[in-house]
C-alpha cells in the first residue's frame, strides 16, 4: 500500500472499532438481559459524539488509549466480581500498562480506576488487601522504567509549555469538548439530567451493581479532568480538552447503564438517541470542512511551485517543528524573531506590522492561507 494519509488514518479508525466490539462482547457477560441496550448506546456514543469524529482520523494515539483505558476499567469491575481469578488479574495489569505507556492522562486515569476498585474491594472485604497490593505492586515495577520519563515531560511542561493561558474559556472547552458543534449545549444539558435524577437512586436499598459500576465508570473520567484543571489553575497550564478522551469510553459506558436504569422507553433515552441522530450530518460535515476543504491543499501547491528546497522562516512555533517540515520536506524551517529574517518568511503578522520589524528591507507579499483551519498566515519574500 505503501504511504499515505488515508492508509495510516487506520491507525486511529481500528481502535474506535475494537472498543466497540470489546463492549459488546464483555456486555453479554457483564450485563445479561440488559448487554444489547447497554452495548447499543455506548456504540453510539462511541461512534457519533462530535469528538470521536476528529479523532478518529486523527494521527495520534488517543484512540489506542481509549481502547486500553476502557478495556481496564471493564477487566477491573470483572476483578471486582471474581478477584480469585489470576487471568482477569493479568489482564487488567496489562490494559492499565498500555494504557499507562500510550498516554500521560490514560495513565492518570488508569490511577484513579486502581483506586476505586482498592476502595470498592477493601469495603466489601478487607482481606482483599492482598489482591490490591498485588496489582499496585506489579503494575507499578511494569512502568517504574517511563517514571523518570515523566518527572523530566512534566518539569520541561513546566517551564516552556506551549499553552500561557487558562481561563473561563479554556474551561468551557474542556467542558464542550465531547460534543462541541452544533448541539453542545442540548448534549450538555441532557447529561446533568442524567446524572442528576441518577444519584438518588444510589440510595435505595439493594441497588444492583450495574447500578454502582456507573458510578465507578463515571468517577475516574470526572477525577481526570478536575486534576488537570486543578493543576493547570494552580501551577500553570498543561491540560488540553483533548486529554480526556481516553477516559471517554468509560464515561459513555457509565451513561450507557445509567440510561438502561431509566428503563428503555423513557424520555431522557429517547432524546438522547434522537439528539445523537441528529447531529450526526452537522458533525460529519464540520469535519469534512475541517479535515478536507481546509486551504491545505492549496498550500501544498503554492509550496511546490514556490519554495523549491530554500530555507524558510516562520514566527509560528508549531508551523516551525511539526507541520511545515512535513509539508515542506526539502526546506529548512527556522523558527525565529528577528530583524535580521531573509527568504521566505512565514507569520500571522501583516505586511505593516512586518515592515516596522524588518525595516530598511523590501517586502513582497506571495500568499495568504493556511493549514488544516488551525493555522492561518501570510508568505511574505523579504530581502
Amino acid at each position: 500500500m505503501g504511504y499515505s494519509v488515508p492508509v495510516v488514518k487506520i491507525a486511529s479508525i481500528v481502535p474506535l472499532i475494537l472498543t466497540m466490539f470489546f463492549v459488546w462482547i464483555k456486555s453479554k457477560k457483564l450485563f445479561g438481559k440488559n448487554a444489547n441496550f447497554i452495548s447499543l448506546f455506548f456504540i453510539l456514543f462511541i461512534g457519533l459524539c462530535p469528538a470521536s469524529f476528529s479523532m478518529a482520523v486523527e494521527l495520534r494515539m488517543y484512540t489506542w488509549a481509549l481502547f486500553f483505558v476502557t478495556a481496564c476499567g471493564i477487566y477491573a469491575y470483572e476483578l471486582y466480581q471474581n478477584p480469585q481469578s489470576t487471568k482477569l488479574f493479568y489482564f487488567f495489569i496489562l490494559f492499565g500498562i498500555l494504557s499507562a505507556y500510550t498516554h500521560y492522562y490514560a495513565f492518570l486515569t488508569v490511577c484513579f480506576i486502581d483506586l476505586f476498585l482498592i476502595i470498592a474491594l477493601l469495603k466489601r472485604n478487607k482481606k482483599d488487601w492482598k489482591l490490591c497490593l498485588a496489582f499496585c505492586m506489579v503494575s507499578l515495577l511494569a512502568y517504574l522504567p517511563w517514571i523518570p520519563i515523566i518527572f523530566q515531560q512534566f518539569s520541561v511542561q513546566v517551564v516552556s509549555w506551549w499553552a500561557t493561558v487558562f481561563n473561563f474559556e479554556t474551561i468551557l472547552e474542556i467542558i464542550t469538548f465531547l460534543f462541541e458543534g452544533n448541539f453542545s449545549n442540548l448534549f450538555l444539558l441532557l447529561l446533568a439530567t442524567i446524572f442528576i435524577t441518577f444519584v438518588p437512586t444510589l440510595k435505595k436499598k439493594n441497588q444492583d451493581e450495574e447500578s454502582y459500576f456507573a458510578l465507578f465508570a463515571l468517577l475516574p473520567f470526572l477525577f481526570v479532568v478536575f486534576t488537570g484543571v486543578m493543576i493547570s489553575l494552580l501551577v500553570r497550564p498543561v491540560f488540553v480538552a483533548r486529554y480526556m478522551y481516553p477516559a471517554s469510553g468509560l464515561l459513555f459506558l457509565g451513561i450507557s447503564i445509567i440510561l438502561c436504569k431509566h428503563t428503555k422507553q423513557s424520555l431522557l433515552t429517547y432524546l438522547t438517541l434522537g439528539l445523537l441522530l441528529i447531529s450526526l450530518p452537522f458533525s460529519y460535515a464540520s469535519l469534512y470542512q475541517e479535515e478536507y476543504e481546509n486551504g491545505t491543499e492549496d498550500f501544498k501547491e503554492f509550496a511546490k511551485n514556490t519554495f523549491q528546497g530554500a530555507p524558510i522562516t516562520t514566527t509560528i512555533k508549531h508551523l516551525s517543528w511539526t507541520v511545515l517540515p512535513y509539508y515542506c520536506p526539502d526546506s529548512e524551517v527556522t523558527f525565529e524573531i528577528s530583524s535580521n529574517i531573509r527568504g521566505y518568511f512565514i507569520t500571522a503578522t501583516k505586511i505593516d506590522l512586518v515592515q516596522q520589524l524588518l525595516p530598511n528591507t523590501t517586502i513582497t507579499p506571495l500568499y495568504y492561507g493556511g493549514i488544516d483551519n488551525h493555522y492561518s498566515f501570510f508568505v511574505y519574500y523579504v530581502e
